[in-house]
C-alpha cells in the first residue's frame, strides 16, 4: 500500500517510513550512501527519525521507488554520487522536502554571547572613565595636628563636601532641594545652605563617603565625555549603563588580580558607590533588576577576614603596664607607655573598636567614680542611629581593681578629655612606644596610630612579643569589640580553677 509501508533494514535498529508515496522497501544505505563527512555527521535517516550515525556502518537511508533487498555492509565502500532529490524523493541537503518535518531532529544548542567582548567605543569609554578617576585629585587637610577627633572630622568633611558639590548634576541638586518649585519658594542662598546640609548628612568617617561619591562622579563624567554625551544625555542613568560600569570595574580588577580577594570585590564596591549616589546624593540611577545585580558577584572567594579574640595574656600585659610605677620621662613627667596602656585597657573593658577609641570621652561616673568606668561618644560620631552612646564597665580587670582609674581620668581631663593624645619622641617612636618622650596636649592621634601603639605595647616586657608573634595572633583593631563576651562563653558557668587543675 502507498504512504504507510515500513521498510526494515536488518542492519538497522529502527524502522523508517517510506516517503514520496512510493511502495517498496528501503534500500540499505550501506551500499548507497557514501562515507559521512564532518559537515554532515547525521545520516539521512537521522534527518527524519532523530537518530544519529557515527559513520557509514550505522547509516540508514530511504531508497528510491522500486526498492531492492538489503545487502551486507562493505568493509570500505567506494564513494559514489548521492541520488538526486528528484530520484530519491527526498532532499539530501539541509532541509526535507515540502510537507515533511523533522519530527525527531535535535535543535542546535543556543550559544550565549561572550561576556568579554565589548564594542570598541564602549571599551574606549570605560578606559576613559577609569583614567579620569585615577587622575582626579582632591586636596584634603592633613589628619594630624587637630585638638580632637571631632575637630578633624569637621574639617575633613567640609573639604570633601566642597569637592563634591560642583560635581553633582543638576538633576541631583533639584531632587535634593525640591526642583523649580523650591526656587520659587526660597531664595538662592537658602537653597544652597539646605543643599549643603543634605550633602553632609552622610559624610562617612572623616568625609570618606563624600570623597568616594566625588570620585564616582568623575568616573561617570569621563565616560560621558568619551561617548560624546551631554549632562542631559547622561542623566538619568539607565540600568544597562550602570551594569556596564559595574561589569567594567569587576573585569578590570579581576584581571589585575590584586589583594586578598584578587579583585573580586571591586565590582560590588562600584555597585555600592552608585547606590550611595542614588540614595544619599539624589543622582537618578536605575539599579533595579537582575541586570545590575548580575553584573558582578556580591562576594569573592577567599578566606574571610576575621579578628581574633584578645587573649588573657594581652589583658594581663595592659594591666601590668598600667599599674607599674611611673618611669621618669624627658618632657612633662609622663610615663607614655603606661598612659596609653591605661587608655587601651579602658577601651578593652568597654568593648570599643580601636578605630573608635579616639572618639570616646572618658570621665568619672557621676554616682560611683571609683567603681565604674564611664565613657561617652557624642551623637556626631556615636551609634549608627546618631544617638549619643554611653559606655559602662566595672572598674576591675583580670588582675584586680583599677586602683589608678581616678589618677588617669584626671590626666585625661587636663588634656581636654582626649584619651589618646599625640606624643613626641625620636624617629621611630610611633612603632616603638618605649622611645616616646612626652605627651602633647595640643592634638589627638589617628585611629591607625592607636593600633600601632597597641602592637608596640605587646612587645614590651613581660610579654615581649615579636612582630611574628603579633602577626600569628590574628589580632585586629576589631578584636577589642566583643572579646569579653567571647571569653565569657569560653569560661562557661564555672569561672574558677579547680584543685585538680592547679595540681596538674
Amino acid at each position: 500500500a502507498r504512504g504507510g509501508v515500513l521498510a526494515v533494514c536488518p542492519h538497522a535498529s529502527a524502522a523508517a517510513h517510506s516517503v514520496g508515496g512510493c511502495v517498496g522497501v528501503a534500500r540499505c544505505s550501506h551500499a548507497l550512501v557514501p562515507p559521512v563527512s564532518s559537515e554532515g555527521s547525521s545520516s539521512l535517516a537521522a534527518r527524519f527519525s532523530g537518530s544519529s550515525s557515527g559513520g557509514p556502518a550505522n547509516a540508514r537511508g530511504v531508497g528510491a521507488c522500486g526498492g531492492s533487498s538489503c545487502e551486507p555492509p562493505l568493509p570500505t565502500p567506494a564513494p559514489r554520487r548521492a541520488p538526486s532529490p528528484e530520484r530519491s524523493g527526498c532532499s539530501r541537503g539541509g532541509s526535507p522536502p515540502p510537507g515533511i518535518s523533522r519530527a525527531g531532529a535535535v535543535p542546535p544548542a543556543a550559544v550565549a554571547p561572550s561576556g568579554d567582548e565589548v564594542s570598541a567605543s564602549e571599551a574606549a569609554a570605560r578606559q576613559a572613565a577609569f583614567e579620569a578617576r585615577a587622575a582626579a585629585v582632591f586636596p584634603m587637610p592633613k589628619p594630624r595636628g587637630f585638638p580632637s577627633d571631632e575637630a578633624r572630622h569637621d574639617a575633613m568633611v567640609t573639604a570633601a563636601a566642597t569637592h563634591l558639590l560642583p560635581l553633582l548634576p543638576r538633576q541631583a541638586k533639584d531632587l535634593l532641594v525640591g526642583g523649580e518649585r523650591s526656587a520659587r519658594q526660597l531664595a538662592e542662598g537658602d537653597r544652597d545652605r539646605l543643599l549643603w546640609r543634605a550633602v553632609v548628612a552622610h559624610p562617612g568617617t572623616n568625609g570618606v563617603s563624600l570623597l568616594d561619591a566625588a570620585r564616582t562622579l568623575v568616573y561617570i563624567q569621563g565616560y560621558a565625555r568619551a561617548r560624546g554625551w551631554t549632562e542631559d544625555d547622561t542623566w538619568p542613568v539607565s540600568r544597562a549603563v550602570a551594569a556596564s560600569w559595574i561589569e567594567s570595574e569587576h573585569g578590570r580588577a579581576t584581571r589585575a588580580a590584586r589583594g586578598s580577594k584578587r579583585g573580586g570585590t571591586v565590582g560590588h564596591r562600584m555597585r555600592g558607590s552608585l547606590k550611595a549616589l542614588r540614595d544619599h546624593f539624589g543622582c537618578p540611577i536605575d539599579l533595579e533588576g537582575p541586570l545590575v545585580t548580575g553584573a558582578a558577584p556580591a562576594s569573592a572567594p577567599g578566606a574571610p577576614s576575621q579578628a581574633a579574640t584578645l587573649p588573657f595574656q594581652a589583658y594581663a600585659q595592659l594591666e601590668l603596664l598600667a599599674r607599674r610605677a611611673a618611669e621618669p620621662a624627658f618632657a612633662g613627667g609622663t610615663d607614655v607607655p603606661r598612659f596609653f596602656a591605661r587608655s587601651l585597657l579602658l577601651v578593652a573593658l568597654t568593648s570599643v573598636r580601636l578605630r573608635d577609641a579616639v572618639r570616646v570621652r572618658f570621665s568619672p561616673h557621676p554616682d560611683e567614680p571609683g567603681a565604674i568606668v564611664y565613657g561617652l561618644v557624642s551623637n556626631k560620631r556615636g551609634s549608627k542611629d546618631g544617638a549619643p552612646m554611653e559606655l559602662f564597665a566595672p572598674a576591675e580587670g583580670f588582675l584586680g581593681p583599677l586602683s589608678w582609674l581616678a589618677e588617669h581620668l584626671r590626666s585625661i581631663g587636663v588634656l581636654g578629655g582626649v584619651a589618646f593624645p599625640n606624643f613626641c619622641g625620636p624617629r621611630g617612636c610611633r612603632t616603638h612606644i618605649r622611645l616616646a618622650e612626652g605627651i602633647l596636649a595640643s592634638s589627638c592621634l589617628e585611629p591607625t596610630d592607636v593600633k600601632g601603639i597597641f602592637e608596640s605595647l605587646l612587645t614590651l616586657p613581660p610579654l615581649a612579643w615579636s612582630k611574628v608573634d603579633y602577626a600569628a595572633s590574628g589580632l585586629r583593631g576589631h578584636s577589642f569589640h566583643g572579646s569579653l563576651s567571647d571569653l565569657a562563653r569560653a569560661i562557661g558557668p564555672n569561672p574558677w580553677i579547680t584543685s585538680a587543675s592547679r595540681s596538674s
